[in-house]
Parts: C-alpha cells; structure tokens; sequence
C-alpha cells in the first residue's frame, strides 16, 4: 500500500489505501480522470471514488485507532488497519475472509467512514436498563467529534490539529454543554533497523574525524596556497619512497570528484533535465519575443501560433542533429565515405558508357525526341513485337515508332538560353521587313506630295503586302515538309538584306511618283513574299523547342518593332527640333530618317544570318530538329521498289503534296478556335493601324505632326512587345481556347473609341469637335491597343502548337510544326484581312471613295 497520494496518478489512485496517519496534501479531492475509468477487459481493475463533493478533508479516523461500529449490539472494538481517502472506506484488522483463490491474498473488511465511532475509553457508568443499579465499567465511544484549527507543521511536514469528543455514547453524565474530551492520536510505531552486520559501518567508524583542514597562514597579507595538481597526488600514491613535494594535508576529494561524483546519479540526471527545460524555455521566450516585434500584419495570436511553430520544428532539428550525431563516430564516417566514392564512380562508369554508345543503324532502332530530352539513358527503343501492334503506331517515313509515354513538350532545362535569344533574333528578322515599311510611311508620304496617290498609299501597301504574304505563306505552309528549315531560312534573309539595301538607294535620288509608287509596292510584295518563307522554317522549328521558344519569336517581332520606331523617334526629333509646327519641310528630314532605316535593318538582317548559322550547328538543335532537317533525305533514301516506282513515275511526290495538304487541313481544323482567335487580333488591329492612325493630329498646336506620328509608332509597339513579353511569366498564361477567343473578340471596341478621336476626316464631311481631345488619353488607349495585341496573339501562337497544353493534340507530335505554320497563316490572314478592312473603316469616317481620295 501506498503511504499517500503525494503523486497523483492512475496507479496510485488503484491502490490509494494508506496506513499513514498523516496528511500532507490533498490529492484525494482532485476529480478522476474520465480516462482513469475506463477498463479495457474484465481483467482490469476497476478504480473506486466517490464524488469529489462527498470526500472528507480532514480525516479524523486514521489507521492504529480504536472504533466500533455503528449497529454492531456486541460493541466490538476493531484496530483500523489503513484507509482509503478516494472511497471513504476504513479498513479493519483481523476481519481477513478467504477470497477462495489459492494465488490472491486473503482481503480485509472495510466499511463506510459514517458507520465508525472511535473509542474514547472506559468509564464507571451505570447500567442502561438500571439506572439506579451500582457502577460499573464501560467502553464510551465518541457520537460527535470536533477540531481545532489545523496548521502546518514545518518540522514533520504535515498538517497538524487535534480532535475531541463532544457527545458520547453512553452518554456521560458529567460532560455537559461546552466540555469536550480530548482523543489523542495513536501513537505511530518506531521503525526498526536491523542489527549491523559484519559489512557494515559502525557509528564509531562514522564519528571519527578522518579529514583535517589544510593550514592557512592567518595573516591577510600572506598568498593563498596553492591547489595541488592532480598529477602530483596520483605520483605520490604510486611511489610514496620518492620524496615529492606533496602537501598531505590538501583536500583529496578535489582529485577523486570525478571518480565519486556518478555522472548517472539521479541528482545530475535531473540537474541535466533542468537546465534542458530552461534552455527549452528561454529558446521559446526568444523566439516569442521575435515575432511579437516583427508582427508584419498578424494578430498577437498568430504570431504566437507561429513563434510556437518555429520553436518546435528548431527543437525537432535539435533532436535530430543530436541523434544523428551519435551516429558519427569516426568508423561509420569512414564506411560512409567509402561507399559515396564507390557509388558515384559507379554513376560515372555507367554514364561515360551510355555516352559513348555506338549502334549500328537498322530499322528496328529510332531516335526517340521525347525519351532523349528527359533522359539520356532512353536514347533508342525498338518496335513492338507483339500481335495488338497498331498500325498508327508506326511511321512508315521516318521508320519512327511513337513510343508508349504521351509526348510533351522539351524540358526547358534541357534548351539552353541562348537558343531562346537566337529565337529572339529570328523573331526580329521576321517582322522587321514589316516594321520598317510601316514606321517609313512619312518619308513614302514625303516623295508622294505632290500625287493623288498620297492619302491612300498606306492601305495600298498594307494590302499588297499582307495579300503577297498570305498567298506566299499558303504555299511554304503547304511545302515545309519537303524542305529543309535551315536552307530556307538562310535563302530569305539572304533576299531580305538585298530588298532592304534596294530601298536604302532610293534614299539618294527621286524617281516620279508613279515609278516610285510602283516600286515601293513591288519591294514591299517582295519583302513579303521573302518574310512568308522565313516565318514558316522559324515558327516551324520554334514549335520543337516549346512555347517558351515561340514566345521568344512573337517578343522578337515585337522587339524590333520596337527599336525601329525609336531610332525613328529620334530622327524625326532631330529633324524638326527648333522649328514651327506649322514648317512644312521640303522631305530631306524624312529622307534622313529613311535612309537610317534602311541601312540599319540591313545590318541586323546580317547579323542575324551569322547568328543562325551558329545556332544551326549546335548539337541541341541538330538533335531536335532532326526530324526536319533530315526528312528530305530519309525520303530520297526509301528502298522499296514500289516507292522507287512511284519517285519515278512522279506519282509519289503529287500524293506526297496532297496528303500534306489534307494533313494541313485536319490540323487546322482541330485548332479551328485558337486560329480564328489569332486571325481577329490582327483583323481589328490592321483595321486602324497605321491606316487610321496616322490620320489622327495632335490638340496641342506645340507638337509637331511628324513627331506626333513618330511617337505613336513607338507607344503603340512599345505597348505590343509588353503584352508578348507578359506571356513569359507563368501567371498570366492562358491556355483555353474559348477565353482567348472572347478576348480577341472584345478588341472590337477599340475601332469606334479611335473614330473618337482627333482624325483628319474628307473634305466632304463636316467637322466635329473630337470627342476624345486629349493627345495623353489617345496615347493610353493606342499603348492599350498594342498591349492586347501583343499578348493575345502570343498566347494563340503558343497554346496552337504545344502538347502539353492544347488536349487537341495530345499524343500527336508530329502536328507539332504543322499547327505552327497554319497558326502563322492564320495570322497573317488576319493581317491581310484587316488591311483590307481599313479601306471600309477609311469610307466610314472621311465619307469619301477610300480607293482614290
């Protein structure tokens, strides 16, 4: 039995009877666990309370007192054997019964608190059934019992009062009101030791005075001595004949602390544990204070959620650094060590064999694009043996099989940056032919002064050139199978650095108008027709790197948009700094400007040969390009003899150039959304721009028109490289087909809001205030304008071609550059589609014949 309930737990409260007569706390009124109740088989011990409001607080019948029983007519006087505080029960000695088990010990009776009296002791009373019979002795009992005030006892540690009997039973007839009989306390056994044996320590052995204290010199003035070393003391145990200078009288102890002292003691465990617990708590009171400084937003409740948060993960990592720092003697490190070396050698022996593979070539074998880019170990895979092997499965061209993993788009890791910046050049060289016949519109205007053809010579050559480009594109869309990309991107940049050099010349001598007007669209078609074929091998190839390569190419034609009407900004600056608005110049200023033009595009255009013949000879772009660079030959290479009888026959190259063409035209029907989408874009835009818009006049009579125009050139293209360069950023992509298409539609509303504005309308037509007369507010609205235009188009030419993201195409990756190059017609007939729209936008704001005047 437990001597208290000094620790309150499960255990103990099962066995919380006592035979201490002394209380030292009051455990026993704490409520019971709901958890301590609970048995999990019949086996269990069942845990006996009462409510903690029918627990008695200070016990005045303890174990060693003398009771009786109330209801017991023998009045039978019992010896309380323990008590238990939780129950109210007290149990009695000798009452043991056999409980019938031969293993569990017999058990002792225990009854109710209520039901014991104690014993006061033994009076002369007289009989109960004679009162006036003789005196006789009696044992009187106590009915009523009251306290004195307890108080705690600093000596014992216990709490401490004394009890007395107020009624008795029998009553005594002495004891009236007011008086009271005291009860002693049972007086406690003393407890005995057993007799020293042999091995033990006598108390004479433990009095004598074994140690003396070191002498001191009492002067104040004198040094303190010396500690002795403990190497000195250990050479004086082991050779006490050699005479070392050893004070005998210094405190030993101080050499033997650490053999005394057990480091495992349960006194240094616990010191251990307490300055564990205190470094826990100053860590958390640290980091608590931390982020209550640095609340940045949160509540003082978060902020304490989090302080707690970081503390425990920083205890977690303390825990685990500790463990593992076990774990590191110097063997384990070694084995470590050795192991690493042995498995990266490994690593390296297996990588420099998969590199240095050779295979011989049979038709069995293929070059798989999406295995090789996502592992080098994957490079060739043989054909399916099995019967289930579908025929669609395999590429009768290229003897290509297309493997059981979904093809997806190549890492980007894998594509280096460099290749995305080649891909920004090439996208420059596009549109540059575009760019700088569009922004060198003052100075055709400037030679055109004098003829009819000046007010409509933009929508002419808008709508030669983008017609010229549209017919030119159907054929290389329709042909970029039979050819290789990089020839033919090498032959248009050669014809563009020719035309653009032929339109420098012009800028040294004025032909008549009809001639020049003739020649400008002739260049212009050329230019367009030149810009086809190299937009078609630069889409085609860019589609193989991925979005990330296409949208390079889409901020590349708006880049140099971009550069070229700032270089015309400047000139146009330079031209007119200094002068009136109202200076009509004699065209040498916008011939200035022209002539820089020229000469700079051409120096791009070679720039941009030499950077794509490098990039042509990188071993990335011959690996994923492959399939188009190498597909003309593997065709000529066929050695079947139907197939030699049909290149002979010229049937095959005709079959080939129709089934290209019905593949054309399921793919653009499968993309059917994304192409219409692209095409509108340019539809709304060539709408307006630059036929409409440099027919709008600045308010402010301080700007000079030429500059006005100049300036709007750059906004708008400014704001068109933004919106595709936006496309580069993960969270402004969007990919669905039906969204791209409701935001090419609103662009809509951009026609009438530039009708508003300040335009220079036909002679016949009445003039109006504009309604928007502000030169700022048309300046957003056309940096709004080209915003739009740059990020829907891009996303349309990015979602159209990618695996990942158009589920139209998903597991047909040899579509990949056919959607591209239909996407790109698509394009450009929206291009050519909108030229034309501005004569009819032209008609509806002049009121005059669009074709003429």
């Amino acid at each position: 039995m437990s001597s208290s309930l000094r620790y309150f737990n499960k255990r103990n409260a099962l066995n919380a009877a006592t035979q201490s007569a002394a209380t030292t706390n009051f455990n026993h009124l704490r409520s019971i666990p709901r958890a301590w109740l609970i048995r999990r088989s019949k086996h269990d011990p069942k845990l006996k309370s009462v409510r903690v409001a029918d627990r008695i607080k200070w016990w005045n019948i303890v174990p060693g007192d003398q009771i009786r029983l109330r209801g017991d007519k023998d009045n039978t006087i019992h010896e309380v054997l323990s008590i238990n505080r939780l129950s109210n029960r007290v149990f009695l000695k000798n009452t043991a019964e056999d409980t019938g088990s031969e293993t569990a010990p017999p058990k002792s009776k225990n009854f109710h608190y209520s039901r014991c009296q104690l014993y006061v002791g033994e009076f002369k009373l007289r009989p109960k059934k004679d009162p006036t019979g003789p005196l006789e002795d009696q044992h009187v009992f106590a009915s009523r019992i009251s306290t004195s005030q307890p108080y705690w006892d600093y000596n014992q540690h216990r709490w401490v009062w004394r009890r007395y009997a107020v009624t008795t039973v029998p009553r005594l007839p002495w004891l009236g009101r007011g008086m009271k009989i005291r009860i002693p306390w049972p007086s406690m056994p003393k407890r005995r030791y057993p007799d020293a044996g042999i091995y033990d320590t006598t108390a004479q052995e433990v009095a004598k005075v074994t140690y003396q204290l070191p002498l001191f010199d009492p002067s104040p003035l004198a040094p303190l001595p010396r500690v002795p070393e403990e190497d000195e003391y250990l050479r004086h145990v082991f050779n006490p004949h050699l005479s070392l200078g050893y004070d005998a009288s210094a405190p030993f102890e101080l050499y033997l602390q650490p053999d005394l002292a057990n480091p495992h003691s349960r006194a240094k465990k616990l010191e251990r544990w307490k300055a564990h617990q205190s470094a826990l708590h100053a860590l958390r009171k640290k980091i608590a204070d931390h982020e209550l400084q640095h609340l940045d937003g949160r509540t003082v409740k978060q902020a304490k959620a989090d302080a707690a948060f970081k503390w425990r993960e920083q205890v977690e990592a303390e825990q685990k650094k500790k463990k593992k720092a076990r774990w590191m003697h110097s063997a384990q490190v070694a084995k470590w060590a050795r192991k690493a070396e042995k498995r990266s050698k490994k690593e390296a022996r297996q990588r420099r064999r998969l590199t240095e593979l050779t295979l011989k070539e049979e038709p069995n074998q293929v070059l798989s694009m999406a295995s090789s880019l996502g592992s080098p170990e994957a490079l060739y895979r043989a054909i399916p043996q099995g019967e289930d092997v579908n025929a669609s499965q395999i590429n009768l061209g290229s003897e290509a099989v297309i493997s059981s993993e979904e093809p997806t788009d190549p890492p980007a890791f894998l594509v280096d940056s460099s290749i995305h910046w080649v891909h920004l050049i090439l996208g420059c060289a596009v549109l540059l032919s575009w760019n700088v016949v569009i922004t060198a519109m003052p100075f055709f205007a400037s030679r055109l002064a004098q003829s009819s053809l000046r007010s409509t010579f933009a929508s002419y050559l808008t709508t030669t050139f983008t017609a010229a480009n549209l017919i030119v594109l159907a054929h290389a869309t329709a042909t970029s199978k039979h050819t290789i990309p990089s020839r033919r991107t090498r032959s248009a940049i050669a014809w563009l650095i020719l035309l653009n050099f032929l339109l420098s010349l012009t800028t040294f001598f004025t032909p008549s108008p009809g001639i020049f007007f003739a020649f400008i669209l002739f260049n212009g078609a050329a230019q367009a027709t030149a810009g086809a074929y190299l937009q078609t091998s630069v889409i085609a190839v860019a589609s193989l790197f991925g979005p990330r390569a296409v949208q390079s190419v889409m901020s590349g034609q708006a880049a140099v948009a971009v550069a070229v009407s700032g270089v015309q900004v400047i000139s146009a600056y330079a031209s007119v700094h200094g002068k009136p608005r109202t200076f009509v110049g004699d065209g040498s200023a916008e011939e200035r400007s022209a002539r820089w033009f020229f000469s700079l595009s051409t120096l791009f255009l070679l720039f941009s040969l030499v950077a794509h013949t490098w990039m042509v000879r990188t071993p990335i772009y011959q690996h994923v390009a492959a399939s188009l660079e190498t597909e003309r030959k593997v065709q000529g290479d066929a050695g079947h003899d139907e197939e030699r009888r049909g290149l002979v026959s010229g049937h095959a190259h005709t079959s080939s150039l129709s089934s290209d063409r019905a593949n054309s035209i399921r793919v653009a029907k499968l993309n059917v959304i994304y192409e219409i989408a692209v095409a509108y874009v340019f539809v709304v835009t060539l709408a307006v721009f630059p036929p409409i818009t440099t027919s709008i006049r600045p308010t402010n009579p301080a700007i000079h028109p030429l500059l006005f125009s100049a300036v709007h050139f750059l906004v708008f293209n400014v704001g068109d490289f933004l919106g595709r360069y936006l496309c580069s950023f993960p969270i402004f992509l969007i990919w669905s087909a039906r969204r791209l298409l409701t935001l090419s539609l609103a662009r809509t509303l951009f026609i009438p809001v530039f009708l508003m504005c300040n335009i220079q309308r036909g002679t016949t037509v009445v003039h109006r205030d504009p309604v928007i007369s502000s030169d700022l507010l048309f300046m957003l609205i056309l940096f709004s304008f080209g915003l739009s235009n740059g990020y829907i188009s891009s996303l349309c030419m990015m979602s159209a071609p990618s695996l990942e993201h158009n589920p139209r195409l998903k597991g047909k990756p040899e579509d990949v550059d056919v959607a591209a190059t239909v996407a790109s017609f698509c394009l450009v007939g929206g291009l050519t589609a909108g030229s034309i729209g501005s004569f009819a936008v032209k008609a509806a704001f002049c009121g005059c014949n669009p074709f003429i005047d």
